[in-house]
């Protein structure tokens, strides 16, 4: 029985490989430089990315004059599930004083919009691309391209903070209390 449940779970980690190796070839990315610096305190690039549900090209430039949180994030992945509820009701709270979260998910439409209809809640604006969207996170530092990412940028395009990994609540109204 052992014997037997060694082997399935062996088959079951290449299968997983395979696939994971399969998944990264059809959505290559170029890798980083990694003599990039820290973006904090620089401007804000502009990007244009589609909004969720298609249509023209959305550009970054749109909230300009905000404290804007850009959150890089997929539905595959596990903390980004985790820190989008807390996103959404800090966005809520803060939302008349200027602060805008803007998701830029780097995942199949259909499995985003899944997740999102999981989420009512969820109103701040979605933006969705996978080359384009990795560009724009490495021209902000996130030069290993893990998710989630988040940048919270200034009333003047600054960028002010980065976050590589899971952004908890606290660590977001820090942020916003120094902005504010």
């Amino acid at each position: 029985m052992r014997t037997k449940f060694l082997i399935m779970t062996a088959v079951l980690a290449a299968a997983i490989g395979a696939f994971s190796a399969y998944y990264m070839q059809q959505h290559s990315v170029p890798q980083a430089d990694a003599s990039q610096a820290s973006p904090v305190g620089d401007k804000r690039p502009d990007f244009k990315l589609r909004a969720l549900g298609g249509g023209e090209l959305t550009s970054l430039s749109a909230w300009d004059g905000q404290i804007v949180l850009y959150n890089f994030w997929a539905a595959w992945c596990p903390p980004c599930r985790r820190e989008i509820p807390d996103l959404s009701e800090v966005r809520e709270f803060y939302r008349e004083e200027g602060f805008e979260v803007v998701g830029i998910a780097l995942d199949e439409e259909d499995n985003i919009k899944d997740f999102l209809a999981q989420m009512p809640h969820v109103r701040y604006p979605q933006l969705i691309g996978y080359n384009d969207a990795m560009t724009f996170s490495r021209a902000l530092g996130n030069r290993s391209g893990g998710l989630p990412y988040s940048v919270l940028v200034d009333r003047a395009g600054i960028i002010r903070f980065v976050k590589a990994g899971e952004l908890k609540k606290t660590e977001l109204l820090e942020w916003l209390e120094s902005l504010l």
